[in-house]
């Protein structure tokens, strides 16, 4: 069997991805899930797109990113959660498309963005 191996930058940000949405998910469940069940979770969304709109380059690379999507409706959306598991697994599964779709140093803006407004402690 022949061991292929993978691109420097790749791995790095395999890693990246991996390091950075711990973070993520780590801290926003530290401000919101203690009080909110599983609502940081609508938290990270509305909070990520947020950033891509207002970082326009990230938006016009990935324009299928914020297709059809409500900012508002995302907002209010916690009151769904009471329907089940699968709108969770929905959730976590938007997050994961849109965090690998960011590059490493766009997520690394968002968390130091985060940092600022006191969602993610340092």
């Amino acid at each position: 069997m022949i061991k292929l191996e993978q691109p420097k930058p790749l791995l790095d940000d395999i890693r990246d991805y991996a390091e950075t949405r711990k973070i993520l998910y780590m801290n926003y469940w530290n401000v919101y899930r203690k009080d909110y069940g599983n609502i940081h979770k609508y938290w990270i969304l509305y909070d990520i797109y947020t950033y891509i709109i207002e970082k326009n380059d990230i938006y016009l690379r990935n324009p299928q990113l914020i297709e059809n999507i409500d900012i508002e409706y995302i907002k209010f959306e916690p009151i769904k959660i009471r329907k089940g598991h699968n709108l969770i697994k929905r959730l976590d599964s938007r997050i994961n498309i849109i965090w690998g779709l960011l590059l490493p140093n766009e997520r690394n803006d968002f968390i130091i963005k985060m940092r600022e407004e006191n969602i993610i402690q340092k």
